[in-house]
């Protein structure tokens, strides 16, 4: 089965595989995140340990990386959510090594260095820069034997990775399933109905008005309303008026 999946044969066996042993091991990671250890043990994936400390050690990479990015706007929720993600990704990168590991997958060191000789991230003017490599590595936390051991391990992933999806295939069966469901047409039609062409086939008696009036009385209830009277007075008018004298007033 290892052989068959080297050379890129039955693919949906290695891909359930991956499901298989990455549920329990996320779930397993996820609680012990959450609960915390006294242990200084993060996780355990196939008996291997996830340490404390090296989780400490890419978060505050990946902190300092977001903070640079997002300046202001980096707010608690991001910060949970990394947490989270992080801790997730260890494992699924534990579990991918392992399985790698167990397909005999190899990284040769001259492919680990000529990654890390075209990476522009470390050349100067076109050019690999010694002194531009150890100084990036300095800022993040590596020293040159650890980023290489670590791009070493990443390459092994990526190479299971491509391995695997190369390896799926379909049959000529599921092919013309998709092509068919992918040129589906639907066609409807309809009619509309006037109530006014049918109104005078219809007759309602008075005891079936009062029978469904008293069943939804709830629907013919209205807000109540105030009726007010009153005199507007306006002083302009009052001005107006010319003084009155005793006679007038009585």
């Amino acid at each position: 089965m290892l052989s068959s999946i080297r050379n890129k044969s039955k693919g949906w066996i290695a891909y359930l595989i991956i499901g298989l042993i990455t549920i329990p091991f996320a779930l397993f990671g996820i609680q012990s995140y959450i609960g915390g250890s006294s242990n200084s043990i993060i996780a355990s994936v196939d008996g291997e340990e996830i340490l404390l400390t090296t989780y400490y050690t890419k978060l505050n990479l990946e902190q300092r990386n977001l903070q640079q990015q997002y300046g202001s706007n980096y707010s608690a929720e991001i910060d949970t959510a990394l947490r989270q993600m992080l801790i997730e990704g260890m494992i699924q990168e534990k579990l991918l090594d392992n399985y790698a590991n167990s397909l005999e997958l190899v990284t040769l060191d001259e492919e680990v260095r000529a990654f890390i000789l075209a990476n522009e991230l470390f050349q100067v003017e076109g050019v690999f820069s010694e002194e531009r490599y150890n100084q990036l590595l300095r800022l993040n936390s590596y020293t040159p034997l650890s980023y290489e051991e670590s791009q070493a391990k990443l390459m092994k992933q990526e190479q299971l990775k491509r391995n695997l999806v190369h390896s799926a295939f379909l049959t000529s069966q599921q092919v013309e399933k998709i092509k068919a469901l992918a040129g589906q047409q639907r066609y409807a039609s309809f009619i509309v109905l006037s109530t006014e062409k049918y109104m005078d086939q219809v007759s309602v008696t008075q005891n079936q008005v009062i029978e469904y009036f008293d069943t939804n009385q709830s629907s013919f209830v209205e807000l109540p309303k105030i009726k007010v009277n009153y005199i507007e007075l306006s002083l302009d008018d009052i001005k107006e008026q010319e003084a009155a004298d005793e006679e007038t007033l009585r």
